[in-house]
């Protein structure tokens, strides 16, 4: 299976959406460790990463890529980016990649990094 990071920035309450439209097919397997009890804050901007795990193939990439361009179609003020690790982020190392790339966002979220800081940051994290 190939991976994926998506980016995902917007309502957290919209994340657990995002996530089920993703899985609907079959083509995905989508890793996400953020809230998942909303609770009174399903309005809060968020940043969180997604790992997305996807059956090889041109087919499914392009799945991906079409399921977050309609998501955010539909759902006014989100981002999604979808990126695809170099090859040493495959490694046996990868938890260690997702452990950095979570606490990363957390910082942006908190709003310790600017935007271009954590792009940056991030592209620095997945080029390894």
């Amino acid at each position: 299976m190939d991976t994926l990071i998506l980016t995902y920035t917007g309502r957290l309450g919209l994340v657990q959406r995002l996530v089920a439209m993703l899985q609907e097919d079959g083509f995905t397997r989508v890793s996400y460790q953020g809230p998942t009890d909303v609770g009174s804050a399903p309005d809060a901007t968020e940043t969180v990463l997604l790992g997305v795990r996807v059956l090889p193939g041109p087919e499914s990439l392009t799945h991906v890529r079409a399921t977050v361009d309609e998501f955010v179609r539909l759902h006014q003020g989100v981002t999604v980016s979808v990126e695809q690790p170099t090859a040493a982020a495959d490694s046996p190392n990868t938890p260690g990649l997702v452990a950095e790339l979570e606490s990363l966002a957390r910082l942006h979220s908190d709003g310790q990094l600017t935007d271009e800081e954590f792009r940056m940051a991030k592209k620095r994290i997945l080029d390894k």
